[in-house]
């Protein structure tokens, strides 16, 4: 239970980071 959270933070951590590096190629 604990690791699929932690797994949801990073991935939602990893969206983050994609969306603002898109953001700044644009």
């Amino acid at each position: 239970m604990m690791l699929i959270k932690i797994q949801c933070k990073y991935f939602h951590l990893n969206v983050v980071n994609l969306l603002s590096f898109c953001f700044i190629l644009c």
